[in-house]
């Protein structure tokens, strides 16, 4: 990799990166992941499945986002443009804050009981639907994947950063999966659960405002 690909690629990453790593806090995909570890039998299958569901989304959610990146002039997109886009999921961001704070604590749900049966295509389909609620993170992904459209970079330099997203993204999937192998780390994990539950109606209004604040930044500076 030549020295100018590696500095296209970094300053590509660097600009999607703190919508990614808002995108990946996820307790919900966290938790559902931990429980599949959890299951008497085909662990391992289920989070491939759920994790493979969840991608699902994510891949048509891109396509959804690179439809609008060529709808704006791709590579010749204006900075207005980019910037629209930054503030309108900039106050879509903040609306769901205040959901978040407003919303009083839900009751939880008792799970249902595992019948050990491995039922591949209900752990596709799980990762699939929790992918498509979870709002935050579809917000996140949607805005990161049309910085990537409408960047300049070569094709090359894009497919890295489509990889590094869909890494960093899935991360709360992908984590219990390695702790399938691992009960240190699964303890470990499930330690994290706890505290993420416990503090997530502090935690999820922080990654809202804070990354609605950047991205109102960002697109009053592509406006202005």
């Amino acid at each position: 990799m030549t020295p100018s690909t590696l500095a296209a690629v970094s300053g590509l990453i660097l600009s999607i990166l703190p919508l990614a790593a808002g995108a990946a806090v996820s307790p919900t995909v966290l938790v559902v992941g931990l429980s599949l570890v959890a299951s008497p039998q085909g662990a391992t299958r289920r989070l491939i499945a759920f994790t493979a569901g969840a991608t699902a989304v994510l891949v048509v959610l891109s396509a959804l986002s690179l439809a609008l990146a060529h709808r704006t002039g791709g590579i010749h997109t204006t900075p207005d443009e980019v910037g629209t886009v930054q503030l309108v999921v900039a106050a879509l961001l903040f609306a769901l804050g205040v959901r978040t704070v407003i919303r009083p604590p839900s009751a939880p749900r008792e799970r249902p009981r595992d019948t050990g049966s491995p039922r591949l295509w209900r752990s596709l389909l799980l990762g699939a639907g929790i992918m498509s609620t979870n709002v935050v993170t579809l917000c996140l992904s949607f805005t990161a994947v049309h910085l990537i459209g409408v960047s300049d970079a070569d094709l090359g330099v894009k497919a890295v950063a489509f990889i590094v997203l869909f890494l960093i993204v899935l991360l709360p999937a992908e984590v219990p999966l390695a702790a399938s192998r691992s009960a240190q780390l699964r303890d470990w994990l499930t330690r994290v659960m706890a505290a993420l539950v416990a503090h997530q109606r502090t935690i999820l209004p922080l990654v809202e405002f804070g990354l609605a604040a950047y991205l109102t930044v960002l697109g009053l500076i592509n406006l202005l």
